[in-house]
């Protein structure tokens, strides 16, 4: 013999279903949201790393020309 049910167990499993589902969604997109952001602050380093990189370039070569007179013997 079957029993018959009021139908509140199977509403609650879809409701918890559906709620589990958008769950997973929001956390798919905070893990690309992260992930994309991570990516950006890396590109944004490598740029400043790069910038540094030539500023110290440009700095050395002008202190290199102040100190050539160092280096003649008179």
């Amino acid at each position: 013999m079957a029993e018959e049910t009021d139908g509140v167990g199977e509403t609650f499993d879809d409701s918890l279903r559906i709620a589990l589902t958008i769950a997973s969604q929001f956390g798919e997109s905070i893990a690309r949201l992260h992930e994309q952001l991570v990516w950006q602050r890396e590109a944004s380093a490598g740029q400043e790393a790069r910038e540094l990189q030539e500023r110290f370039e440009v700095e050395r070569g002008a202190t290199r020309a102040c100190l050539t007179p160092v280096k003649q013997p008179e």
